[in-house]
């Protein structure tokens, strides 16, 4: 995986881009996170509440973001955690996504 591009803090220091990754399973997170820490700083959360509660504090360059987590309500739930980090690019997982699926996760 190529190096994250480094941005720059306020004090001028680079630092890493930040990744948050919201999935129920402990054992896909444990699978993803490792080999994204090479190049990110990477949270993990397993539920909505959790993932609510942290962008509330934090800004995370990307999200990615299962469309199962517990208590997300899919599309919609993306719809709304979108609106709490605008600025939070985010990369949506689904278990068996359909083409549909699909084009209204990318309109959400």
């Amino acid at each position: 995986m190529p190096a994250a591009p480094r941005r720059t803090s306020p004090s001028g220091a680079k630092r890493k881009a930040t990744i948050l990754v919201a999935c129920a399973s402990l054992e896909q997170r444990r699978r993803w996170e490792p080999s994204l820490q090479d190049c990110f700083a990477v949270c993990g959360v397993s539920e909505r509440s959790a993932l609510e509660q942290v962008l509330e504090y934090l800004r995370f360059d990307v999200l990615v973001l299962h469309l199962g987590l517990p208590g997300l309500g899919g599309l919609t739930g993306l719809r709304e955690i979108h609106a709490v980090s605008p600025s939070t690019k985010i990369l949506a997982l689904a278990t068996r996504p359909t083409d549909t699926d699909g084009v209204a996760a990318l309109e959400a």
